[in-house]
């Protein structure tokens, strides 16, 4: 009895065969007699068409995502900011060389590492990576790094996820921050502090006091104000001139903060008068200290321009009230000022 293999037509046999040896282009001549071998060779080729196609398309696929993949990695080694590429544990998969610059590390050197080895605040990178993990986002976040070199920069952090290589990646860029951070903390200095005798701006000594005022008030301590005056001031510009004016504020901030303890605070209030605050200090005593740096004041010389410039001031002292607020106890020490100068000026009172 003959075998099934013998009743397949040698030439289908033959074509399977170069299907299996990788020859999907083979095909089987057709006689178009409709019968059985014509029958077989149009499924078969009917077959390897499809096949053929099937790995056509396979290949282009393939190649499509290699060139994508290629491209990506040829923008990515090109970006001209920082990028850095994550797993999913949060190690470093691979970084350009912006990032190797800002991070302070060479080629492939941290290469498996976890990025919370680079966050000043390692539970920063935790929020950020669980938000990552549940978003695939995160946008816009000034963090602070911590280089290999010991430096910790500020940057601008923009993440995403994507699927590279079948595998779920974070995709990290960063903005060097650390020139507008200093900027930035010089523009809060200038709010905080007067440009020209560096003591503090009147905002801030009044947002200063207002937080010592709460302290004393729980703790029932004193506080003493006090507002100081030059005398004569106008007379200073107008001989000498601004420029004379200005040193001799800067002169007197100078002398003034000296012989103030750190807990101590002065403000310039505005033109040539200050505003101190003595934390947990009685009025007699407020009074002494002041008295003493007026005194240090009148002992004071200029010189400019070879002309000699003497200075005196003239100072209101108070104890702020319980419940007082700090407008009213600088008013009440502005009176005691001018009354002051009304006396003679270069002189101290206190109530």
């Amino acid at each position: 009895m003959s075998s099934d293999l013998d009743s397949i037509p040698p030439v289908l046999v033959e074509g399977f065969l170069k299907l299996c040896e990788g020859d999907f282009s083979h095909r089987l001549p057709r006689s178009l007699l409709r019968d059985k071998d014509d029958t077989a060779a149009f499924f078969f080729n009917a077959i390897a068409e499809e096949l053929d196609r099937i790995l056509r398309v396979s290949r282009e696929q393939e190649q499509r995502l290699l060139r994508s993949e290629e491209n990506f990695r040829k923008l990515f080694d090109a970006a001209p900011v920082p990028m850095i590429l994550i797993d999913e544990e949060g190690a470093v998969r691979m970084y350009n060389d912006q990032a190797a610059a800002l991070l302070e590390v060479g080629r492939q050197a941290i290469v498996g590492a976890s990025m919370r080895e680079f966050f000043a605040d390692e539970n920063e990178w935790t929020m950020l990576f669980e938000r990552l993990e549940k978003e695939d986002v995160v946008d816009a976040r000034a963090v602070r790094l911590r280089t290999r070199g010991g430096h910790t920069p500020w940057s601008l952090l923009n993440a995403r996820t994507l699927m590279l290589d079948e595998r779920r990646t974070g995709v990290l860029t960063l903005a060097d921050l650390t020139e507008q951070k200093r900027i930035e903390e010089r523009l809060r200095r200038l709010a905080a502090r007067d440009e020209l005798t560096d003591t503090l701006s009147r905002g801030r000594f009044f947002e200063v006091v207002r937080e010592e005022l709460a302290r004393a008030a729980r703790y029932s301590r004193p506080v003493a104000l006090a507002m100081l005056d030059l005398d004569h001031f106008k007379s200073i510009n107008d001989r000498f001139g601004h420029r004379a004016g200005d040193d001799v504020l800067r002169a007197i901030a100078g002398l003034m903060t000296r012989g103030l303890r750190s807990q101590d605070q002065i403000g310039r209030y505005g033109g040539e008068e200050f505003a101190v605050m003595l934390p947990e200090t009685p009025l007699e005593c407020a009074r002494e200290v002041l008295d003493r740096a007026r005194q240090q004041i009148a002992d004071l010389r200029l010189d400019f321009g070879g002309h000699t410039i003497a200075i005196t001031v003239s100072v209101g002292v108070v104890s702020v009230l319980k419940g007082e607020s700090i407008e009213a106890a600088l008013a009440r020490a502005d009176k005691l000022l001018y009354r002051a100068k009304g006396a003679g000026r270069n002189r101290v009172l206190a109530e």
